[in-house]
């Protein structure tokens, strides 16, 4: 493997190794039997280098797929162990999912938001922590409280407590019979959450203003926090998952600083922007080839962290095909929606001293249900508004007028109609985003799919193919910390190290 301040060398077909001129004596003393063999096996080693008459050489020895915080982790760890790195990234940028921009607030102050990622979760030995220290990127002074602020009905009523109370007792009470079924069905096919849900709600009776308050729960505890709609949302939806204890904190300035400073580490050669790629080809044995919009580009080995919508899609081409147990993997596993509406206002008009304010919908379209407020925790008035699931896939097709009037449809049933007009707003759509299709993973329904522990979809995606020149990396390939920056961060991480321990290092 060339030396890590190696920016390329020649290449050929196979690789082989140099022949010192000593050998050649030893071979001229061998049987002239041998001489025609000896032929071959030279022409397959020594002629082949160049394709179609194009000599090639290594771009690095590894080539990173993915400007994520997944891909640079990966090359972060790569390079400090000596191993050259190359990585592309088909967007004007890093962070991949991690992405920050300004919306414009009073006296036209620039107000860091996040499009993607906006929480730590879990301040308490989050595996990021010491490197967000380290980058000098600052976390909110106090944590985002999810049970605090005010609960009204679409029409603008106050949500009685009372009433409020019951509904979290039977949701409480559904999760203790989820449970119970995820144990009934262990080794049979999946039936799916909402199957379990539909059986819950016909047991209970749930009916009403109950029923109402059962489904405004699900969205915004299922769909919200998993990214997919309820019917198809697997039975064991929350297998395998783990978090870091202590609460959610919002990154200040930003998450896309995180992604920036883990890039800081590379030279302005190693990582290429705007390069997209439409082609993974391991079909030679020593390499893997790698061709973008910009040209083809050659490792000894390549991680691959294209997020799991882009996968699905196949808009980019594996050569040969990924393994059967990969794809039967992916096919477990699906993208979801958690699109954002961004609101900027001159004044908080709303409890300034609450971080959520949730909308329960009336007529169960579980639309426009949760809202985060950024008064109390960064004392800016600004109101994010999240959808999810199937809400957020239709909501995308929308115009950013029809969104925004929408949402201060919403607000105005609340708190009046002489609430100010937004300065500003910004809106997501992840699912029409062609690099990344959708926000971040989630375990679909599979007919037929039995517990992940008897076929476990992401740790198959974690194993490495193309005789262990291709691995992928990403949030959907975690150990259980999907759907997280720090699930991302580990899963470059290790997916580095494995491949590390693979060529001796």
């Amino acid at each position: 493997m060339p030396h890590s301040h190696s920016q390329s060398r020649s290449l050929t077909l196979e690789d082989p190794p140099h022949t010192p001129p000593t050998q050649y004596n030893t071979l001229l003393a061998m049987p002239t039997v041998l001489y025609p063999i000896l032929l071959i096996m030279l022409s397959c080693c020594l002629f082949p280098s160049s394709i179609n008459g194009e000599t090639i050489t290594y771009t690095s020895d590894v080539i990173v797929i993915g400007a994520g915080v997944s891909g640079l982790a990966a090359a972060k760890r790569l390079q400090s162990k000596g191993v050259s790195v190359t990585v592309v990234e088909g967007r004007a940028r890093v962070g991949g999912r991690c992405w920050t921009q300004s919306i414009t607030g009073t006296k036209n102050q620039q107000i860091p938001v996040d499009l993607g990622a906006s929480f730590v979760h879990g301040d308490k030995g989050n595996v990021v922590l010491p490197l967000l220290a380290e980058a000098k990127i600052a976390l909110a002074p106090k944590f985002t409280n999810f049970d605090s602020g005010e609960e009204y009905y679409s029409d603008g009523r106050p949500v009685p407590e009372k009433v409020s109370q019951k509904w979290i007792e039977v949701f409480e009470a559904f999760e203790g019979f989820l449970v119970n079924q995820q144990d009934r069905y262990d080794d049979k096919p999946d039936p799916g959450l909402q199957a379990i849900v539909n059986m819950y709600i016909k047991r209970r009776g749930l009916k009403g203003n109950m029923l109402t308050g059962f489904r405004y729960l699900l969205s915004v505890y299922y769909e919200h926090e998993y990214s997919g709609p309820l019917d198809k949302l697997s039975l064991w939806f929350d297998w395998g998952k783990e978090d870091f204890k202590g609460e959610d904190r919002l990154v200040t300035s930003g998450w896309q600083r995180f992604p920036v400073w883990l890039a800081s580490s590379l030279k302005s050669s190693q990582l290429r922007l705007n390069t997209v790629v439409t082609e993974i080809n391991s079909s030679a044995r020593s390499y893997v080839m790698v061709k973008t919009n910009k040209g083809t580009l050659y490792a000894k080995k390549a991680i691959v962290t294209l997020p799991l919508g882009v996968l699905k899609k196949k808009t980019v081409k594996f050569v040969p095909p990924m393994p059967k147990t990969h794809l039967t993997a992916l096919n477990r596993l699906d993208a979801g929606y958690l699109d954002k509406v961004i609101l900027s206002f001159p004044s908080c008009f709303w409890d300034c001293n609450g971080d959520i304010l949730n909308v329960v919908d009336l007529k169960d379209q579980i639309a426009w249900q949760e809202w985060m407020s950024l008064q109390r925790t960064l004392g800016k008035p600004v109101l994010v508004a999240f959808n999810a699931g199937g809400t957020a896939a239709e909501q995308e097709n929308k115009s950013d007028d029809a969104l925004v009037a929408e949402a201060m449809g919403v607000l105005k049933n609340v708190y009046g109609n002489d609430i100010p007009n937004p300065i500003d707003f910004i809106i997501t759509r992840w699912g029409k985003d062609p690099m990344s299709y959708g926000a971040y993973s989630y375990l679909r329904l599979v007919p037929g799919a039995v517990l992940p522990n008897v076929d476990d979809p992401v740790a198959k995606l974690r194993t490495p193919f193309a005789a262990k020149r291709l691995w992928l990396a990403g949030e959907h390939t975690s150990d259980g910390y999907q759907s997280t920056v720090h699930g991302a961060y580990l899963s470059g991480m290790s997916q580095a190290c494995a491949l590390l321990q693979s060529i001796g290092k």
